[in-house]
């Protein structure tokens, strides 16, 4: 790949969760293990669909080929909006390869990033993940979700337009690529 992302991976790779953490963790992989023997598409919800589930997006189907998982990874919300443009930025900065076109680019992987709702997704069945506990809330429940397992990170939408921006997103992006690094790493 590339220096940059060698070294975010690297670091992914020497991430070590405490106790209270490694417990909720564990407790995904179990879930995950179990249900994905009903479906193998993972769906991450979050309420706008522009941050933080777009990044889960993007760093699980990372992981689902470097681990080789044969999973169909994909994001919602229940409203329809846009990517915030720190997500490309962000991802940039660890390596990710992102084009003129704002697509995401690793490997043989090529991922176009859009804000999308629950109905857009063509699933007979997935694994609802919950990225914020507003889509807990607020997301209805969909009959196709054999599991919705809750994974809240918390929101650098609150960060937009000050000078904490650019470092809130790197950390909610690098909070969220070690937890899926993780998980991807010990699911069958």
């Amino acid at each position: 790949m590339n220096k940059k992302f060698d070294e975010f991976f690297y670091r992914l790779n020497n991430f070590t969760p405490e106790i209270k953490q490694k417990e909720r963790l564990e407790l995904i992989v179990n879930e995950l293990n179990e249900k994905l023997k009903e479906t193998k598409e993972l769906v991450f919800l979050c309420t706008h669909n522009s941050r933080r589930s777009q990044i889960c997006e993007v760093w699980a189907s990372i992981f689902s080929l470097i681990y080789k998982k044969e999973i169909l990874i994909n994001s919602a919300g229940t409203i329809r909006t846009s990517v915030h443009k720190e997500i490309f930025n962000v991802l940039k900065k660890c390596g990710v390869s992102v084009n003129e076109n704002e697509e995401i680019g690793f490997k043989k992987l090529l991922i176009k990033l859009k804000s999308k709702t629950l109905d857009q997704i063509n699933a007979n069945k997935f694994i609802a993940i919950m990225t914020c506990s507003d889509a807990e809330k607020s997301c209805p429940i969909d009959s196709r979700s054999v599991k919705n397992i809750n994974m809240f990170f918390k929101d650098p939408k609150v960060y937009d337009n000050t000078k904490y921006m650019e470092e809130e997103y790197l950390k909610t992006n690098s909070n969220i690529a070690e937890e899926l690094n993780y998980i991807f790493k010990r699911i069958n």
